[in-house]
């Protein structure tokens, strides 16, 4: 489309706004497919890369950061006791992992932290004891 300048009309110049508006949404649509595996190439590099070894990704600089934010949004104490030596993240679930939300993480002390550890490991005992007397 050619550009057009000001000849005192108008209405030529409405009509060439709407058209050059219209061209470029017809562009923003072509381009989608590319900007969305743009944008997804964008959120993967965000991601850290050491999703298979979660040690690594414990000593990464995102992890860093996102245990500082957390300890930070608590108040730089623990969430079950108040103790403010030793805090820890931890994970209340790992179904985000790697992309954590606030409401995946809680800070611990350390004493707290085992504690919670253990009554996970013996739920998860209790539960297995249970699936395995139900199966013949």
């Amino acid at each position: 489309m050619q550009r057009l300048r000001w000849n005192g009309n108008l209405e030529a110049c409405r009509q060439h706004e709407v058209a050059s508006k219209k061209l470029r949404n017809r562009k923003k649509k072509r381009s989608t497919k590319k900007q969305r595996r743009q944008r997804a190439k964008r959120q993967q590099q965000r991601k850290p890369r050491y999703v298979a070894d979660y040690h690594k990704y414990l000593r990464s600089r995102w992890w860093r950061r996102r245990r500082l934010t957390a300890i930070a949004d608590a108040g730089n104490k623990c969430e079950s006791c108040g103790g403010t030596v030793g805090l820890h993240v931890h994970h209340i679930h790992y179904t985000r992992l790697y992309c954590e939300k606030k409401t995946d993480l809680k800070v611990l002390c350390q004493t707290c932290h085992e504690l919670a550890h253990a009554m996970d490991l013996a739920a998860r005992e209790h539960l297995s004891r249970i699936m395995q007397e139900r199966t013949p």
